[in-house]
């Protein structure tokens, strides 16, 4: 299989219903092919653990370059994607300090602009900052969940909040 392929995955039970339009995936595909990799495979998954751990796992062992997921990075219950990347990679969720930082300046600004009542950092809050073991968390200058990089031998996983 080339080393230049790419997996997109859009999760979330509402863009499978049809209440909410992905753009998320086309936006993505189009910056994939303008760097040349190829776009293997667009999936759209409810935010079901199982469904998600066999679907990244079956890409997994296609040895893509990357892959790369859209939702279910918030603090809601149903917002298992790092735990599903987790999983099929083998691999314990930790708390990133680092993420935690990211969190609390997200709320802040948040609570600054009226968008959020609260800055607290409650434990539905955290779980944000709750991601694979050797991940690296980057900062999300729009909303609250960071962004996640993670490296799984030669695939490189990225996690992006919708």
């Amino acid at each position: 299989m080339s080393t230049k392929n790419v997996f997109i995955f859009c999760l979330g039970k509402e863009l499978l219903e049809g209440s909410v339009l992905d753009r998320n995936g086309n936006f993505m595909a189009k910056a994939v092919d303008k760097l040349a990799f190829r776009v293997q495979s667009i999936q759209t998954l409810d935010e079901v653990e199982d469904e998600m751990v066999r679907s990244f796992q079956a890409a997994l062992a296609q040895k893509p370059s990357y892959i790369m997921t859209t939702g279910g990075m918030g603090p809601g219950h149903d917002d298992i994607t790092r735990q599903a990347v987790a999983k099929a990679a083998g691999l314990p969720l930790v708390r990133d300090e680092r993420a935690v930082e990211m969190l609390g300046r997200s709320y802040k600004r948040l609570v600054a602009k009226g968008i959020a009542k609260n800055a607290e950092l409650h434990d539905g809050r955290l779980t944000m900052a709750d991601v694979p073991q050797g991940s690296i968390c980057y900062e999300n200058p729009i909303g609250t969940a960071p962004a996640v990089r993670l490296r799984v031998e030669d695939t490189t996983f990225f996690l992006l909040p919708r």
